[in-house]
Protein backbone atom coordinates (compact mmCIF):
# COMPACT_ATOMS: atom_id res chain seq x y z
CA UNK A 1 0.00 0.00 0.00
CA UNK A 2 1.17 3.64 -0.78
CA UNK A 3 2.11 5.82 1.58
CA UNK A 4 -0.96 8.34 1.49
CA UNK A 5 -3.60 5.50 1.41
CA UNK A 6 -2.09 4.68 4.67
CA UNK A 7 -2.84 8.04 5.57
CA UNK A 8 -6.18 8.46 4.39
CA UNK A 9 -7.48 5.17 5.78
CA UNK A 10 -6.25 6.48 9.45
CA UNK A 11 -7.90 9.78 9.34
CA UNK A 12 -11.13 7.89 8.19
CA UNK A 13 -11.14 5.67 11.29
CA UNK A 14 -10.26 9.08 13.15
CA UNK A 15 -13.12 10.67 11.58
CA UNK A 16 -15.45 7.53 12.12
CA UNK A 17 -14.35 7.82 16.03
CA UNK A 18 -14.99 11.44 16.36
CA UNK A 19 -18.71 10.86 14.79
CA UNK A 20 -19.91 7.86 16.71
CA UNK A 21 -18.45 9.01 19.90
CA UNK A 22 -17.36 6.04 21.84
CA UNK A 23 -17.21 7.72 25.14
CA UNK A 24 -21.03 8.53 24.88
CA UNK A 25 -22.19 5.17 23.72
CA UNK A 26 -20.07 3.82 26.58
CA UNK A 27 -22.23 6.43 29.09
CA UNK A 28 -25.39 5.52 27.22
CA UNK A 29 -24.99 1.70 27.80
CA UNK A 30 -24.35 1.82 31.15
CA UNK A 31 -26.84 4.75 31.86
CA UNK A 32 -29.59 2.47 30.78
CA UNK A 33 -28.80 -0.33 32.86
CA UNK A 34 -28.57 1.48 35.37
CA UNK A 35 -32.32 2.80 34.69
CA UNK A 36 -33.48 -0.71 34.28
CA UNK A 37 -32.15 -1.46 37.57
CA UNK A 38 -33.66 1.36 39.01
CA UNK A 39 -37.28 0.60 37.29
CA UNK A 40 -36.97 -2.96 38.60
CA UNK A 41 -37.15 -1.07 42.19
CA UNK A 42 -40.51 -2.07 43.50
CA UNK A 43 -40.31 1.00 46.10
CA UNK A 44 -39.53 3.27 42.97
CA UNK A 45 -42.33 2.28 41.06
CA UNK A 46 -44.87 1.94 43.76
CA UNK A 47 -43.96 5.92 45.02
CA UNK A 48 -43.26 7.61 41.98
CA UNK A 49 -44.76 5.69 38.77
CA UNK A 50 -48.05 4.94 40.58
CA UNK A 51 -47.18 0.86 40.71
CA UNK A 52 -46.79 0.56 36.74
CA UNK A 53 -44.82 -1.98 35.79
CA UNK A 54 -45.05 -2.13 32.48
CA UNK A 55 -42.76 0.16 30.37
CA UNK A 56 -43.32 0.20 26.99
CA UNK A 57 -40.60 2.07 24.64
CA UNK A 58 -37.80 3.48 26.94
CA UNK A 59 -35.79 6.07 24.43
CA UNK A 60 -32.25 7.84 25.02
CA UNK A 61 -33.50 11.56 24.49
CA UNK A 62 -29.77 12.91 24.80
CA UNK A 63 -27.04 13.56 27.51
CA UNK A 64 -28.66 11.83 30.46
CA UNK A 65 -32.05 12.12 30.36
CA UNK A 66 -34.73 8.62 29.02
CA UNK A 67 -38.12 9.43 27.73
CA UNK A 68 -40.72 5.84 28.38
CA UNK A 69 -44.23 5.53 28.58
CA UNK A 70 -46.39 3.17 31.29
CA UNK A 71 -50.28 2.27 30.70
CA UNK A 72 -51.28 5.34 32.92
CA UNK A 73 -48.59 8.19 31.77
CA UNK A 74 -45.55 9.25 30.13
CA UNK A 75 -42.46 10.34 31.78
CA UNK A 76 -39.10 11.69 31.89
CA UNK A 77 -35.97 10.39 34.03
CA UNK A 78 -32.73 12.51 34.18
CA UNK A 79 -29.70 11.12 35.58
CA UNK A 80 -26.87 13.06 37.05
CA UNK A 81 -23.81 10.85 38.55
CA UNK A 82 -20.87 12.90 40.58
CA UNK A 83 -18.75 11.71 43.34
CA UNK A 84 -19.83 8.36 43.25
CA UNK A 85 -23.42 8.90 43.72
CA UNK A 86 -26.75 8.90 41.34
CA UNK A 87 -29.41 11.44 41.43
CA UNK A 88 -32.60 10.21 39.58
CA UNK A 89 -35.05 13.53 38.65
CA UNK A 90 -38.68 11.75 37.40
CA UNK A 91 -40.91 13.94 35.69
CA UNK A 92 -44.51 13.23 34.49
CA UNK A 93 -45.25 14.49 30.67
CA UNK A 94 -48.67 15.89 31.10
CA UNK A 95 -48.66 18.01 27.43
CA UNK A 96 -47.30 18.18 24.09
CA UNK A 97 -47.01 21.57 22.23
CA UNK A 98 -46.69 22.17 18.33
CA UNK A 99 -46.13 24.92 16.69
CA UNK A 100 -48.02 25.86 13.11
CA UNK A 101 -46.13 26.25 9.99
CA UNK A 102 -46.16 29.94 9.54
CA UNK A 103 -46.13 31.00 13.22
Amino acid sequence: MSKWLKVFIILLGVLLLLYINPVDRFNEMRSKQDLNQLLSDPNILEDFLDGNTNMKNIRHIGGMTYFFETEKGQYMITLQKEKGRTQYDIFEHKTSIGRMDGY
